[in-house]
């Protein structure tokens, strides 16, 4: 599990992320806000950083994503809304739309998977570090 420590301000953007390997490299991301205020979650980016050998087309897959609350609406299904791109060494993962995800009312949960097109299985592929951006700056 990669654990970014989030930089000190008002906004925090906590992110864990627990991967398992395979053919396809499967992840469960929880994105939290431990700060003062709302994280948007329309500005929160997310990269995860890997090395591999080769250089062939990836696929990435967004199997379920919700934000469960511990305050009205409970929960908010999310899934649609997540976007990962591929850049030379990592999958970015970022938000459609506008949410404000309150200092400890719940969590944004994420499964999602990504392989190589022809889902053959990945040679010497190594786990990096995570980054995480709020408005474009780096927060960790």
């Amino acid at each position: 599990m990669v654990t970014p420590t989030p930089a000190a301000g008002a906004v925090k953007p906590v992110v864990e992320v627990k991967s398992s390997f395979g053919s396809t490299v499967s992840q469960t991301y929880k994105v939290t806000s431990a700060g003062t205020e709302g994280v948007d979650l329309s500005k929160l980016v997310i990269r995860y950083n890997y090395t591999k050998d080769g250089n062939k087309e990836q696929k990435f897959w967004c199997d379920n994503a919700g934000i469960s609350l511990n305050v009205a609406p409970w929960y908010v299904s999310y899934t649609t809304n997540v976007t990962g791109t591929f850049g030379d060494g990592y999958l970015e993962l970022s938000f459609k739309d506008a949410y404000v995800l309150q200092p400890n009312t719940g969590n944004l949960t994420i499964g999602a998977r990504f392989n190589q097109a022809d889902w053959s299985s990945y040679t010497n592929f190594q786990e990096g570090t995570v980054e995480v951006y709020y408005d474009g700056v780096l927060m960790n």
